[in-house]
Order: structure tokens, then sequence, then C-alpha cells
């Protein structure tokens, strides 16, 4: 067993959001501060300019959709609310989203090798839910130099609407990704945000878990009665993960055979486009089939070894009882004068 199993770290995987103003006196520390204090990850070719770099993507992406927002607004005769590519970087809603991550505190004795490895394992995954286009842009991520070795990735929540046009929302990107409001809609503690980012977490923690780290966050377990308090609750999941899996499963057999036909487009290299609803639905599936069966072996496996833990664990409590017994009768005999001879006859002790 290593020294970070014994110990067990705290993970902290936090997002909120920063805006930024060129007039205001907190872009120029911040920035300032990344690039002295941080490693750059993400792109390989690091910006020199941070905030150029975060602001011309700006530009570059959402220029459509501010002139869209400006013929609205001059329609509409509400002039004082046309926005630019830089206002929208500037708005508290629609500013770049900050994630950060954190592995144990800056007094822990964790190996900046490890920690690089978990956050480029993170990363990795991240960029590759892009691949199809429908998950948040990620603009740089960097990782602390010293400890506790933080990383810091920012990113856009950028989605293409009918028009063409890119634009940013939370929630739409959420739902072309495949999160969907359960019952009769999102509360402040419940809402596909909160979904998502449990999701993130739980990949953060199994990359910790590969790589030989124990978190705190997962319970640890002495006794029998809390290794199958534990299965109930992961089971819980697991049913629920079982339950979106059939609901994809049904919506995709809803799709008729004649309206995939008529939807396809065959290329000239011989591939088959489908739609991208049909594709997502495909994509979501295999992934939560994939997680399910991971969480499900390390459950069973988990539990059977906590089996073999407990019946070690009430042998030795017989053991200690046993020896606990024998002293107790002991010290009655003492506090009765009398002590025990070695033919096991007592004799009086005055």
């Amino acid at each position: 067993m290593t020294e970070q199993k014994q110990e067990g770290y705290r993970l902290m995987h936090h997002s909120r959001r920063i805006p930024l103003c060129a007039d205001s006196k907190s872009a120029g520390p911040y920035f300032a501060a990344i690039k002295e204090d941080f490693t750059i990850l993400y792109p390989e070719q690091a910006p020199k300019d941070l905030y150029r770099y975060e602001l011309q993507y700006y530009q570059d992406t959402f220029a459509g959709w501010a002139e869209e927002k400006k013929e609205n607004h001059i329609k509409s005769r509400h002039t004082r609310r046309i926005q630019t590519p830089r206002t929208i970087y500037e708005n508290p809603q629609r500013c770049p989203e900050e994630l950060t991550i954190q592995i144990g505190t800056q007094t822990s004795n964790m190996k900046v090798d490890t920690v690089s490895s978990c956050m480029n394992d993170y990363l990795q995954w991240m960029l590759s839910l892009s691949k199809n286009g429908e998950a948040p842009h990620i603009l740089w991520a960097a990782m602390e130099k010293e400890a506790p070795y933080r990383m810091v990735v920012r990113r856009v929540w950028t989605y293409l609407d009918e028009n063409g046009i890119y634009k940013i929302s939370q929630t739409k990107l959420l739902n072309r990704m495949g999160f969907y409001p359960e019952g009769e809609g999102e509360t402040k503690f419940q809402n596909i945000k909160i979904e998502f980012d449990q999701i993130s977490r739980k990949m953060m923690e199994e990359i910790c878990m590969a790589h030989g780290i124990t978190l705190k966050g997962i319970p640890r377990i002495s006794t029998l009665r809390q290794a199958m308090d534990w299965y109930q609750t992961v089971q819980a999941e697991s049913d629920r993960a079982k339950q979106l899996l059939t609901s994809l499963t049904k919506r995709e057999e809803e799709i008729s055979a004649e309206e995939l036909e008529a939807c396809a487009v065959c290329q000239p290299n011989g591939s088959v486009m489908i739609p991208e609803t049909a594709y997502r639905m495909l994509i979501l599936k295999r992934v939560l089939g994939e997680l399910y069966e991971v969480q499900e072996a390390t459950v069973t496996g988990e539990v059977e070894e906590i089996k073999k833990k407990e019946a070690a664990s009430e042998y030795q409590k017989h053991v200690a009882e046993a020896g606990l017994s024998e002293a107790k009768d002991r010290y009655v005999a003492l506090s009765l004068g009398f002590f025990a001879r070695q033919d096991g006859h007592s004799i009086g002790g005055e």
C-alpha cells in the first residue's frame, strides 16, 4: 500500500464565472498571476497574452450573434442594449466559466508527476467530449507550478443555433449533449448542470484511483453494514443508469427505419451520415453503458473484499472479548483479595 492510499486526499472540483473587464483592476493581476505561477497545458502553443487570446475568440466567434442582437434592439428601439463581442465577454452570464481542480492541500505530500498525470488525463477526457462539437469550448488550461498544483480550465458554453450562428447558453448546450430536466422541472439543487458536474467529478475520481490516489470524498468502509449501505447507494445509481439506457434505447427504437433512411445521406466515399439526434443518443448510451459496467464491477469487487475483512475483524473481536473477559475475572479476584497459583487454586491474599 502506498503512502497516498494510506493518507487519502480531498478533491476540489469547482466552477464559477469571473467577468474580467479590460478597464478594471482585476484582469491585469489575474492574468499576470496565471503567467507567473502556472504552466499552460492547453493549447500546445501557449498564447503570449491570455486576455487577448480570450477576447479574440469572442470577437471571431460571436460577431454574428452581436450583429443579430443589434438588429433586434434597433427594431425594438432599445439601442442602449446593443452589445459587441467585447461586452458579451464582460457580461457575468456570458463570460468564460472557470473550472478549478485540486487534489489535496498545500501541505500534502503529493508528487507533482502524479498530479500532472491526473490533470492531463482529465483534460484529455474533457477535450474528447468536443469531438462532435457538442461540449463546452476550452479556451486554455494551466496547472500551478507549486503545491497544491491546481489546474485551472477556462471554457465557454458555445453552441450553434439553427441559423448557423454561434451563441452562448449552458442549458441549450447541455440539452444537445443529452442532459434534460427530470420530473416537473429544475431546482437550485437538482438540475442538468449539477448532473454534468457530477459525471465530471466522478471521472476525475476514477482517474485519481487509477493513479493510486485515495480520495476522502469516497466513503471509507470498515464494517459490513457500511459496505452494504454504500452498495445500496451505488446500486441505486446503477439502477438509474439502467433506466436512462432503457429510455435511450426506447427513443432509438421509436425512430423508424423509414425515417432514418429518409434522413440518411450517402457519401461518395461509401459512408452514410445519420441524423444528429440519433448520433448523440448513440454516443450517450455508449458512455453510460461503460460507466455502469465499471461501477458495477468496482462495487462488487470491493464488497467482496470488505466481507473478507469483516470476517477477519469478527474473529479478532471474539479473541479480544475473550481476553477482556479473562482480565475482568482477574480484576474481580484481586479486588476480593485473591490471587491465582500456578496449579489453578485460589489463595487468600491477606
